[in-house]
């Protein structure tokens, strides 16, 4: 699996990356705009991501602005939404689920801290493992 982990905070995608880097290669961006340039990136190539877990609030560009530049990113490749990337959006906000502004069935939401058995049941869930 090709896994992108989007965090301000070094320490959360540390811990995220060790949850899932027994799953497959584990990318890093410390915000929407990284985010959004390596998604692109790897779509070029051929590899696309499979997972983004993608905190909600960063500099430059949040979650939500990221996650609709993806899905803008891959309307413009002619992505099915079968082959869509699963994003989870991964956040401390006391209402997330008003944050985040999206009824994207290849999106999901997980409240910090994370625990690892949430988070493999999400991907088990979304059919990734």
């Amino acid at each position: 699996m090709n896994i992108l982990i989007v965090d301000d905070n070094a320490i959360n995608r540390k811990i995220l990356w060790e949850y899932l880097k027994s799953y497959g290669q584990c990318d890093m961006a410390s915000n929407g705009v990284e985010a959004v340039e390596q998604f692109e990136a790897e779509l070029a190539t051929g590899n696309p991501y499979d997972l983004v877990l993608m905190d909600l609030m960063m500099p430059r560009m949040n979650g939500q602005n990221a996650l609709n530049k993806i899905r803008d990113i891959e309307r413009k490749h002619r992505v099915t939404m079968r082959d869509q990337v699963v994003i989870i959006i991964v956040t401390g906000a006391s209402s997330p689920e008003e944050l985040l502004k999206t009824s994207d069935r290849n999106s999901g939401l997980l409240k910090k801290p994370v625990r690892q058995a949430e988070l493999i049941d999400k991907l088990k869930r979304h059919g990734l493992i």
